[in-house]
């Protein structure tokens, strides 16, 4: 019989595992209800907080638990693991959901199964760990793990020096990794605050940093966690630095990543009013009427974030996909630069139904980014949103185009295939981009796409060469480049390169290497998406005054806080959210 004092903790501590019991499997329940239910903001929302509120709740309490058990016993032991097992979970969590959203699926049976193995596998299973932990301190022969009463001599667990030698050892590794993990998290969070202004500017961090701030945020919690645990029990002359101050500063640097997400309805907002400012004056003052009254309007997204969407990423969209299709030869270009190249585009093709999508079969072309020396189509430009407005109702048409090879390429050729490589100008890769044009105007009855309705869309590099693609055609001055039979409607650059500096480009035709000298009051209508830490800021700002200088207001810069440079790469980002909330809009009022 166990003291009261005893019973009563023993009983606190019950309590608390039926209450983490219950939590993960109302989650568990939640999560399974989203794959069926996509179309509720509400539901949508709740299944994030959700997830997020477990995940924090289960870890809290794994710790307690662990600190609760006796640890001198083998069985006390192998629990305490599985509280430490518990922590480790919650970082491949993290790690897993962020590859297999980034990845996306696709019409690949076997790529789609891994990655649903790992999206799903990796949230229910930290929901059912979750749940069998809260169920420890229920079953009856763990009570003796639980207690301070004193334990028989047969269950004491009488660890070999070797052993405990071994266990330091490790112990000592686990400590030296949760504290470079709590730097790297330094460094998030000051790319995330200060990755513009600051003198250290780590690009690859700043990518990520903003877009992928809740992940880190939780991976550092547990962390934290991990090493609160470690610490804890080690002699305070073996560790320098004073553990409070480490905790500390993990929750601390956690607590700042989870800022992109609390600011995510205000900048929500804040996009909603940029957006009404620059659009309601060409909608007789009310461009959401036009939405409402379309016959659409559920079609649309109906929220500019979900958190639950960014946990257990997008459905696979309905959409025909047909791949790798050659559009250039370059043993039969009449010009001998090309003469090694191929040069392909993948076609995203609404399905049967496209009459009762809201895309009417408009054209959207992609351009991938990367400097005009990386990249290609595909897993590079997001191949998620080109599946997802394909599904829509618009024809996606992403294309490579020819790159750069020279001094100043980037190198990083395992996301550049090398039949697009070649010592190639802005004029070329302009060039490659018309022949494109004039191949879809010529094969269009094979994919029905309407080119009276053509909108052009790419990030960085790419969205400078949709720039001065759409501009140049809406011109009508480069008929011999592009093909004349298109309408421009509308253009979609992601932090666009104008202006280009490459020495390879500074002999091309000014106004390419340079899109604004095309601009004009008759120039299509402009969506800019882009991030306050990306170093190309004021070239974003530069393109929207120069329209409004040029007396066209028909444009909108929707600014993301925290956001780098391809912030927009984790579809299911706040960020891409957001702006994917707008961009179907903007197409849908101007298609």
């Amino acid at each position: 019989m166990l003291p009261m004092a005893e019973l009563n903790s023993l009983r606190n501590i019950k309590i608390f595992g039926w209450i983490i019991f219950v939590f993960n499997v109302i989650v568990g329940i939640t999560n399974f209800l989203s794959l069926f239910i996509q179309s509720s903001a509400f539901f949508g929302i709740m299944v994030g907080i959700f997830i997020i509120s477990n995940l924090s709740a289960t870890m809290l309490y794994s710790l307690f638990l662990s600190h609760q058990l006796r640890t001198t016993v083998k069985r006390g032991h192998r629990l305490n693991l599985l509280c430490y097992g518990y922590f480790g979970g919650v970082i491949l969590v993290m790690i897993f959901t962020f590859f297999a959203v980034f990845i996306g699926f696709n019409d690949v049976v076997s790529v789609n199964l891994g990655l649903g193995v790992l999206l799903y596998g990796a949230n229910f299973g930290i929901v059912i760990y979750g749940a069998v932990l809260g169920l420890v301190p229920a079953i009856p022969k763990n009570y003796i793990f639980l207690s301070t009463s004193p334990i028989p001599e047969d269950l004491v667990w009488n660890r070999s020096i070797k052993t405990q030698k071994r266990v330091r050892w490790l112990k000592g590794v686990i400590i030296i990794i949760c504290i470079l993990e709590i730097v790297i998290g330094g460094l998030v969070c000051y790319s995330i605050f200060f990755g513009l202004q600051g003198r250290l500017r780590i690009f690859m961090i700043r990518v990520f940093a903003g877009q992928a701030a809740l992940f880190i945020g939780l991976g550092i919690l547990s962390f934290t966690f991990i090493l609160f645990k470690i610490t804890r029990f080690i002699p305070k002359k073996l560790i320098r630095i004073p553990m409070s101050f480490l905790v500390i500063l993990g929750i601390v640097v956690s607590g700042f990543c989870f800022v992109p997400l609390g600011l995510t309805p205000q900048f929500a907002q804040d996009a909603d009013e940029a957006f009404s400012t620059s659009f309601n004056p060409v909608f007789s003052g009310d461009w959401k009427a036009v939405i409402d009254n379309s016959g659409y309007a559920d079609a649309f997204l109906q929220t500019p974030f979900s958190v639950g969407g960014y946990f257990l990423g997008p459905p696979i969209y309905d959409c025909i996909v047909r791949k790798d299709v050659l559009y250039l030869d370059g043993s039969s270009s009449n010009f001998t630069v090309d003469a090694n190249v191929k040069l392909y585009f993948d076609a995203y093709l609404p399905p049967n139904d496209s009459d009762s999508l809201p895309g009417n079969r408009s054209t959207l072309i992609r351009i991938h980014g990367g400097g005009l020396t990386i990249g290609d189509k595909g897993l590079g430009n997001v191949l998620t949103m080109n599946r997802y407005f394909a599904a829509q109702g618009y024809c996606v048409f992403d294309i490579q185009y020819g790159l750069n090879n020279g001094p100043e390429s980037m190198g990083i050729p395992i996301i550049t295939p090398p039949n697009v490589l070649g010592n190639f100008t802005l004029d070329d890769m302009m060039r490659h981009i018309g022949v494109f044009t004039f191949y879809l105007e010529d094969h269009n009855s094979e994919y029905g796409a309407n080119l009276d309705s053509v909108f052009l869309s790419g990030g960085s590099s790419g969205g400078q060469l949709a720039c001065a693609t759409a501009l140049s055609i809406a011109s009508g001055n480069y008929t011999e480049t592009f093909s004349a039979n298109y309408s421009i409607k509308g253009i979609i650059p992601y932090y666009p390169a104008n202006n280009v500096s490459l020495s390879f480009a500074q002999q091309s035709t000014p106004e390419w290497r340079n899109p604004e000298l095309l601009v004009n009051n008759q120039s299509p209508p402009c969506l800019i998406y882009q991030g306050d830490q990306d170093h190309l800021i004021f070239r974003s700002r530069s393109l929207e005054n120069t329209y409004l200088n040029r007396g066209n207001a028909e444009v909108c810069l929707l600014i993301f806080p925290f956001a780098g440079h391809a912030s927009d790469l984790y579809f299911s980002g706040y960020y891409n959210q957001v702006f994917l909330y707008y961009m179907e809009r903007f197409m849908f009022l101007y298609h």
